[in-house]
């Protein structure tokens, strides 16, 4: 039972830990393929992938090594930017659909592999041309040449995108693959160079060194600074400062350095994961052995006795390595059930991709012959150790247990006890740092707030910013009692994503984040406004709109109210406030320079996170019930299943996935790991009693209690528990001490934490003990001498 329930720990991880190590290698030739990024002046050390579109292609013109390159995305765009919902007329029917896009040139889909199985990216030149994935395409009933209508209902005067091409979805796990197709983008004359938002990708010849063509790009940069007419100075300082990089694709999943959009892994978490497994191993087959010298006393007799009967020894031993295989075999057995009915359950959500054996059978079978390749080594001591005594003694009297074989014993279930209280120590902090950044103050009133993305329809687009839309929506919530507030921002007012701008002010540039918000934004959220005014409503109206930056701006940059700087489009903007530093990003992160903006009637889109004050007892479900029927009211044609009334809580939970990940994980497998120890404790104070049953006997004739002789074995035990425990306790240490390095914001490493770790190991010891010595203290003594 310990090795079915250990095995199938070690594959749910290796699952987990192949998505990770695999994601994005799993693109042919993925080797090749780069993202060019550039220093992110907002953070030193850090880098930005979001480039202009026509600034890269003037870089890599020229270069022979590029084999391809243009602006691509390998995630899904945002519902708001990229209308899902569409429709087609088809023999007297109108079908709607929904298909996950993304936007790219042609030059970008290029640069990845596409293997189209009809049409192709030959007429993949119009913003509205499209190509869909094969699932997609089998789905709907859909082929190259098929218009479809933006928007449900198939409404004749609304735009329409045409088919061009169909492909065979991207292999998993990988960004890409979750994009069931792509649109066209707009033509580069029409987008202005500052139009920082788009990733761009290049692929490399075979062969070629992406640092050459990191070199070349960067001379390109050198000289086009110096056509501009910068000094030889001047010309290095601004190569220094913006100087790209090539950024491989299969290394961006775990890049912590770069910004980025889609799916992202950590690096420590899957090592550790993987260190996990390793233990989890080690403690599995420690039992083995533990439970094999347990049944030694019973067995030794007529091992031997096969010996006198002339069975030759290597017989001997490899009949103990196929029983050990057969046990083995029948433990991955039971550990396939286990994951069977693991598979079934709300835990599986927390493995990336599925447990299924169907769809990791290569892992299966390469962990099968693993794992019977480790169990025939380990079968080896046991079974040379079982067959080198003298039948002649054993056979005389009872086998008698060595010293040395007594210190091997104690040593293993010591190493099983390091790991488990190591364990437990681990996942009871990474527990304890989750439940701190989901309740630590951020510096703004989260008091019944929830927050739910509103459809731009019902708000308006951009360029001439128009309220009335939005006025009128917010009017139709506010008409239900328990809504005490409405404000909106571009986002969630927590987030990794926020908008970088660089500016100039004071003949200094500085870099900062930047969050659209209505005028009543920092009203609603309690953040207080230290200098100068908040928001006004006709601050909406001014063609520049306004700015409130953080003290944190306003000190390191000097920025003062009443003065101007470019805002959107760098068009002049006040500043007409400076509030409190509050924390906008997770607690991994510093409090940084930060600016509110109202973008006045000029601007690229409204803010659309409704951001909602309920009254104290508000019933959830009623209010999301409301909430979404009037998104339902203003926009009829939305699919409002995709909208939700989200809590803060689940909110800043979404900032912190990674964590709750690990936690459970670690949690989870720790406590599997304890199970595993103390099957093994089990098995060696089944070795004892049988093996000190004389003893007992003999004790308890002499007057010894039953406590007495309980008390005997969990005296030995509670030594090796405050032996462990002395190890692990500095081995833990040092792991959730590094691992907490990743925080700005740190839990502290209460003591506590370390007793209650050693508490739940000390109960279960002793009561895993006393369970099975209560038979041999109360058997018959007359019995046991016999």
């Amino acid at each position: 039972v310990g090795m079915s329930v250990a095995f199938a720990a070690i594959y749910l991880i290796m699952v987990q830990v192949r998505y990770d190590l695999s994601f994005d290698k799993v693109i042919p030739d993925s080797e090749r393929i780069y993202r060019i990024e550039w220093p992110n002046h907002y953070k030193e050390g850090t880098w930005n992938h979001y480039l202009s579109r026509k600034e890269p292609d003037e870089w890599c013109a020229g270069i022979p090594e590029i084999e391809a390159g243009g602006t691509m995305n390998t995630f899904l765009y945002p519902e708001d930017f990229i209308c899902y919902d569409h429709s087609i007329k088809r023999n007297n029917t109108i079908d709607n659909l929904r298909i996950k896009l993304t936007m790219a040139e042609r030059e970008g889909l290029e640069v990845f592999p596409f293997e189209f199985v009809e049409g192709g990216l030959e007429d993949f030149v119009n913003p509205n041309d499209m190509i869909i994935s094969e699932e997609v395409a089998d789905k709907f009933d859909l082929k190259v040449g098929d218009a479809l209508y933006i928007g449900k209902g198939a409404v004749p005067d609304h735009d329409t995108r045409n088919i061009v091409g169909v492909f065979k979805k991207f292999p998993e796990p990988s960004n890409i693959a979750s994009c069931e197709g792509w649109i066209g983008m707009e033509p580069q004359e029409y987008t202005h160079n500052n139009n920082k938002n788009n990733p761009y990708y290049v692929r490399l010849k075979e062969g070629a060194s992406y640092l050459e063509v990191q070199e070349k790009i960067g001379n390109y940069l050198l000289e086009s600074y110096k056509k501009e007419g910068l000094s030889e100075e001047e010309a290095q300082s601004r190569y220094k400062e913006n100087m790209p990089r090539l950024n491989p694709l299969t290394d961006i999943y775990f890049d912590k350095i770069s910004e980025s959009e889609g799916l992202k892994g950590n690096r420590s978490t899957t090592y550790s994961l993987i260190a996990i497994a390793v233990l989890i191993l080690v403690i599995s087959f420690i039992n083995f052995i533990n439970f094999f010298f347990a049944l030694i006393p019973v067995r030794i007799k007529a091992i031997n006795t096969y010996k006198v009967f002339g069975a030759p020894t290597s017989k001997l031993r490899l009949n103990i390595m196929f029983e050990t295989l057969g046990l083995t075999l029948l433990s991955i057995l039971g550990a396939m059930v286990i994951v069977f009915a693991f598979a079934n359950t709300p835990l599986s959500e927390y493995i990336s991709t599925s447990v299924a054996l169907r769809n990791n059978w290569e892992l299966a079978f390469t962990m099968i012959v693993f794992l019977m390749i480790i169990a025939a080594i380990v079968s080896l001591y046991p079974a040379f150790y079982i067959t080198k005594f003298n039948p002649a003694l054993v056979m005389k009297g009872s086998f008698q247990a060595t010293k040395s074989g007594k210190i091997m014993r104690y040593s293993l279930v010591g190493i099983q006890y390091v790991i488990s209280i190591s364990l437990i120590i681990c996942s009871l902090f990474i527990q304890k740092q989750h439940k701190y950044m989901l309740h630590y103050e951020m510096g703004f009133n989260d008091e019944q707030l929830y927050s739910i993305n509103v459809p731009r329809t019902i708000l308006g687009y951009g360029g001439d910013m128009d309220y009335t839309g939005r006025d009128a929506f917010t009017d139709k919530l506010m008409q239900n009692p328990n809504i005490v507030d409405v404000a909106y921002g571009d986002g969630f007012i927590v987030s990794q994503g926020f908008m970088g701008w660089n500016r100039y002010y004071n003949n200094q540039s500085i870099t900062f984040s930047v969050f659209p918000v209505s005028w009543n934004f920092l009203q609603m959220m309690g953040i207080k406004v230290e200098d100068g005014r908040d928001f006004v409503p006709s601050d909406e109206h001014l063609e520049g709109g306004a700015f409130i930056f953080n003290r944190e701006a306003a000190d390191r940059f000097g920025i003062d109210i009443d003065t101007k700087m470019g805002g959107h489009a760098d068009t002049p903007t006040p500043v007409v406030g400076i509030c409190e530093n509050f924390n906008f990003k997770p607690l991994q992160y510093e409090i940084e320079p930060f600016a509110f903006l109202v973008f006045g009637s000029n601007g690229w889109r409204h803010p659309n996170e409704a951001h909602i004050r309920a009254a104290a007892g508000t019933d959830y479900k009623e209010l999301n019930k409301y909430v979404k029927g009037i998104i339902e009211e203003f926009a009829p044609n939305a699919d409002i299943e995709s909208y939700e009334l989200k809590f803060i809580d689940e909110q800043l939970a979404l900032q912190y996935q990674t964590e709750d990940k690990l936690s459970t994980l670690v949690t989870m497998f720790s406590f599997l790991s304890i199970m595993i120890s103390i099957i093994g404790v089990f098995g060696l104070v089944l070795f004892e009693t049988q093996y000190k049953r004389r003893e007992i006997g003999i004790r308890r004739i002499h007057g010894a209690s039953a406590m007495g002789i309980l008390k005997m074995f969990n005296k030995k035990y509670l030594y090796i528990v405050a032996i462990c425990s002395a190890v692990a306790i500095p081995i833990s240490y040092y792991i959730i001490d590094r691992w907490m390095q990743q925080f700005v914001y740190r839990t502290e490493m209460s003591v506590w934490v370390y007793v209650v770790a050693v508490l739940i190991i000390t109960i279960i010891t002793v009561a895993t003990v006393s369970l099975r010595s209560w038979k041999a203290a109360n058997e018959n003594p007359v019995e046991a001498i016999n």
